[in-house]
This record gives structure tokens, sequence and C-alpha cells, in this order.
């Protein structure tokens, strides 16, 4: 949204702001790194002062410090997951490598729902895309949507540079999932951001009565699964969300 707001005449606050969300969110996940391109290229387009820039360089640099510093205390790799600087500092409660590959392992494992990991490794691109893209229940059909919305996206976004820009992101960080964790709950927010765009699109050339019809059917329809029961065993094997009182209660009110 800053983005967007900023594209067209980039203000020193709206760079600043976007620049200090990024590093606040890579320093609690850091798998959302292509984030900080949004804030590069309101930099590059606008004219800031040398001052603003320095300002920008540094809040970048204290925060790479502090990410590195968050990690070697927990792990003993500056750059973990990656195994990058742990052997020169060599810290006496350093994650042995074999338990941090074991860990990644597992992580892809889970990711396409298998646990022989010798299938994996034998497994070439191609295989590991079928194989996810047809996974069962939620996560398949998660992967799906992701998949169509990144084919659909473009008819919506490619005439507004800054919802293509927006798109392109999206896309960079979608690609680093697939190469460390495609897990859906890892790209949900892009697919979100991306159906909404969609949905905005289609809405903003219609008048207020349409679209008052259409947030009063989307209120009806969340008031379903909270109220009428009705079996999820085919979207998920999660037992606290398949057992019997998942429905609103009075008491959960208390």
């Amino acid at each position: 949204s800053i983005f967007y707001k900023n594209y067209e005449k980039p203000r020193k606050e709206g760079i600043l702001l976007i620049f200090v969300f990024s590093l606040w969110l890579i320093l609690i996940k850091a798998t959302v790194f292509p984030i900080l391109i949004f804030g590069f290229i309101l930099t590059f387009k606008s004219k800031l002062s040398k001052q603003t820039m320095l300002s920008i360089f540094s809040l970048c640099g204290i925060a790479f410090i502090a990410f590195c510093i968050k990690n070697f205390i927990v792990s003993g790799y500056p750059l973990y997951p990656t195994n990058i600087g742990g052997s020169i500092l060599n810290a006496d409660w350093r994650i042995p490598l074999e338990i941090q590959k074991m860990y990644y392992s597992l992580t892809q494992l889970h990711a396409y729902h298998i646990t022989d990991i010798e299938i994996y490794q034998n497994w070439n691109f191609r295989d590991k895309a079928i194989h996810w893209f047809t996974l069962p229940k939620l996560h398949g059909l998660f992967n799906r949507l992701m998949i169509l919305s990144l084919i659909i996206s473009p008819f919506f976004t490619l005439r507004n540079k800054a919802l293509k820009w927006i798109y392109i992101i999206g896309l960079i960080q979608f690609s680093a999932l697939m190469i460390t964790s495609p897990q859906y709950r890892f790209f949900f927010h892009i697919l979100l951001i991306f159906s909404l765009i969609i949905l905005a699109k289609i809405l903003i050339n219609r008048n207020s009565r349409w679209i008052f019809n259409f947030l009063l059917i989307s209120i009806g329809l969340s008031f379903i699964p909270l109220f009428i029961p009705f079996g999820i065993d085919n979207f998920t094997d999660n037992p606290l969300m398949t057992r019997d009182n998942n429905l609103f209660e009075s008491s959960n009110f208390i």
C-alpha cells in the first residue's frame, strides 16, 4: 500500500517507512527478503539527499548486523539457515552441520508430504513440481490456486507500473520459496495480495451499490462455517479442525 501510493511521486517519509517495515519483517522471517526491493525501487526513482541515502543504508546495515547477531546467538551461524561464517566464528554452541542439513531435509519432506528422503533425492525439478501441484486436500488446493493467481494476475497488473512491480516481487519471493520450502503457509500472503488486487480491479469500475451487495454476500458466507456444520475431512487431516465441536459456541465469548 505504501509502495503503491508513493510510486508516482516518491516521498522521503514513505521510502523510510517502507525500509523500516521491510527490515522488521525480515528480522522476523528471512524468506520475505524480496520485500526490500520495494524500498530500493522508490529510492532510485526519487531524488533523495545524500543524508537521507546515508540514513537508508545505515538502517539496512544496522538491521543486517542485528540479523547476524540474532542468528549467531540462536544457532552459532550468522547467516542461518546457511552455514556461511560458522566455521570462522566456531562457537561452542554451534549446531552440528549434520543436524542442520537434516533439519533442512525434513522441512523439504514436509513441504512435499513424503517421508522417504531417498525418493525425494531422486526427484528432478519436474517430479517435485508435479507432486507439489497434485498434493491432496488444502495443501494441493492452495498450491493450485497460487499457480492460477500467477497466471491470471498479469492481465490485471501489467498496465499499472506499481502493480507490475508488486507482481514481479511476489513472483521472486514465490520462486525463492519453491527452492527452499514451498509450504502454502509461507506464500499464502502472496496469494492473498494477488487475489485482492484482481478483486479490486474487477470492482473498481462498478457502482457503490454493486460493491455493497458483494460485501454483504461475503459477510453472509463467512457465517456458514461458524454456525452450520459441514464435513471438512476432504480438506484436511488436522484432528483439531476435524473434531465435532468446531462450531461457534457461546462459551467462546467467556
